[in-house]
């Protein structure tokens, strides 16, 4: 969550508020949903199952830099649908959500923005139900302070690092690091 409130920071201007609507009310409802199901269903192949369509759809759209799905209020609201649930169920919707934003080709900043305050919103949502279930001990909290550092120090160095690489570049790296994550989600590593 600390991180995406420094991405939000320092990309507030390439936001594309539309999208966070879109995708984000979805997204957070959804979220919910998944997270509170956390709670009574023990769902064990769930993470073979993302990372084969992770691992589909990345090959997908690299093989094809020119299919663009158009980021209509329906596309919107099944994407957001879709990584919102998984992000609350498994803790890994962001993967979805980074497919989702590749498929409307948007530029890398809008992007990034875009996506996180997308992201933020869904991240408080389940945070405070996992709070409440008691995921996160007491004993960790001592380790806030030096995450809210580091999330806004990875941020502002990302945000230099993006600024250095061509669209097309940021597409392609995206989609083999979501490619890699759904390899490691069906070998267990995840």
């Amino acid at each position: 969550m600390f991180s995406n409130v420094a991405k939000v920071v320092l990309f507030r201007k390439t936001i594309d508020w539309k999208l966070v609507l879109w995708l984000g009310i979805s997204s957070t409802v959804l979220a919910i949903g998944g997270s509170y199901l956390t709670t009574i269903v023990d769902l064990q192949y769930a993470h073979l199952v993302l990372g084969i369509f992770l691992v589909g759809f990345s090959a997908f759209f690299y093989l094809n830099p020119d299919f663009i799905i158009n980021p209509t209020l329906k596309n919107s609201v099944l994407g957001g649908s879709l990584a919102g649930f998984l992000a609350g169920f498994i803790g890994t919707g962001g993967a979805i959500r980074g497919l989702v934003l590749t498929s409307f080709n948007l530029e890398r900043n809008l992007f990034v923005g875009t996506s996180a305050a997308i992201d933020f919103g869904v991240d408080l949502s389940r945070t405070i139900i996992y709070l409440d279930n008691q995921y996160l001990e007491r004993s960790m909290w001592m380790y806030i302070p030096a995450l809210i550092l580091a999330s806004f120090l990875g941020s502002y160095l990302g945000k230099i690092l993006l600024a250095k690489i061509s669209q097309t570049s940021f597409r392609k790296i995206l989609l083999i690091l979501v490619f890699i994550m759904g390899v490691f989600l069906i070998l267990g590593w995840g």
